[in-house]
């Protein structure tokens, strides 16, 4: 599952000022299932922790036991993501630590990859930068001190097509806006280029499952495509659900929720079959 956190008073990624529209697509292209923790606009790193506990641990309390990330260098922040984590019960893993980020990069557009830098860092690379295409031409570009992968926070990129994709995700390139960030008391200057979805991507109502908050899409006005249509679910099945849950369930809750249901009625004949021999 993709997990990432969005600014609540914009709807936008943090740090990356991404539409969650785009974020939506881009999960429904990969197939991988997503939900996200919202941030109010001015978060205390006490208040981030808080909340950010309290989705770690849900997703816990429903199996998951692994969180991976991208770091590839930064050992202070792969530090305090271990700490925070192995508090909670959950595993870390970094699948490209300590990789050669200018090979990392090459192998990323060499797979097919596609990706648009959506912001900079001012006080690292010009505002033209901003909106450009993550290309071989932008590696060329870059200034000696500034990381090809971005991993100082230099920029953030929108991967919008590659192998993994089903289609490749269709936005327009809005504004480039300069906003400015404070941090102990310091003004730090960022350029955000904005994306707009394009039309007819969207078709359906987005929900979050109540049991996993996975987001998944509703397509009640379309029965053939909805998920509800593949699975079958007995009255009891139905009611069991209702009883924990009023809203809908993702596919795979729905499955978990079912197995749950039949290995309570198991139980409940054992237990009822050596009530009665005793």
């Amino acid at each position: 599952m993709l997990l990432t956190t969005v600014n609540a008073g914009y709807r936008q990624v943090s740090m990356h000022g991404l539409r969650v529209e785009l974020l939506e697509i881009q999960a429904r292209a990969t197939g991988i299932p997503f939900t996200f923790v919202e941030l109010p606009l001015s978060c205390r790193n006490e208040e981030y922790e808080k909340i950010m506990s309290e989705k770690v641990t849900l997703l816990r309390n429903i199996g998951f036991e692994c969180a991976v990330f991208g770091d590839i260098f930064l050992e202070d922040l792969k530090i305090y993501r271990e700490e925070n984590l192995s508090a909670l019960g959950i595993h870390c893993v970094f699948p490209l630590w300590k990789r050669n980020t200018k090979k990392l990069a090459l192998e990323f557009l060499e797979l097919g990859f596609k990706a648009i830098v959506v912001s900079v860092n001012c006080s690292k690379l010009d505002l033209s930068f901003a909106g450009r295409e993550y290309d071989r031409e932008f590696l060329k570009d870059l200034p000696p001190d500034v990381d090809p992968c971005g991993e100082n926070g230099e920029f953030h990129t929108f991967c919008y097509a590659g192998p993994v994709f089903e289609h490749e995700i269709k936005f327009k390139k809005g504004e480039v806006a300069v906003k400015e960030y404070l941090h102990e008391g310091k003004a730090y200057p960022y350029g955000f280029c904005d994306l707009i979805p394009e039309e007819n991507q969207n078709k359906h109502e987005l929900k979050s499952c109540p049991r996993c908050a996975a987001m998944f899409e509703c397509k009640v006005g379309s029965v053939l495509l909805c998920q509800c249509s593949k699975i079958t679910l007995t009255e009891d099945e139905r009611d069991f659900m209702k009883k924990h849950f009023t809203d809908c369930l993702c596919l795979s809750c729905m499955k978990d929720l079912r197995a749950e249901f039949h290995k309570d009625k198991l139980n409940q004949y054992i237990n009822k079959i050596l009530n009665f021999k005793k």
